[in-house]
């Protein structure tokens, strides 16, 4: 696993996409203000629900979403449901779960295609 110059101009791309769209000339200066606001809660979201579709498939947000799971689900269920999945009756839950996650996310980050999204085969 490495981080290769291409990944990273791909996300770095993807976010200057994001922040055009943010400052569109097309929007008017409230459209632009209430865009501009939730602006951190839309990067929370792109870093926790991997959004492989068509138009907006970025493989190193997706890599980053999937390896990045566990996290997003421990502090959920502890807010939700006050149970500690850090470290819950000695285990640690989360850091079991990042193992496969990392996995995952790396293996999308070095080997998915990065200009068409991974298509299920039957």
């Amino acid at each position: 696993f490495s981080i290769s110059p291409n990944n990273v101009q791909e996300l770095i791309s993807h976010w200057e996409d994001i922040w055009q769209d943010v400052w569109d000339e097309t929007k008017s200066s409230v459209e632009k203000f209430i865009t501009l606001l939730e602006l951190p809660f839309t990067v929370l979201r792109l870093l926790s629900i991997p959004v492989p579709c068509e138009g907006y498939y970025c493989r190193p947000t997706t890599a980053l979403a999937l390896a990045l799971s566990p996290l997003w689900l421990g502090l959920y269920v502890y807010v939700e449901y006050d149970i500690n999945l850090y470290l819950h009756e000695g285990m640690p839950y989360v850091l079991i779960m990042c193992i496969p996650s990392f996995t995952v996310g790396g293996l999308v980050w070095q080997y998915a295609d990065p200009l068409e999204m991974p298509l299920l085969t039957a």
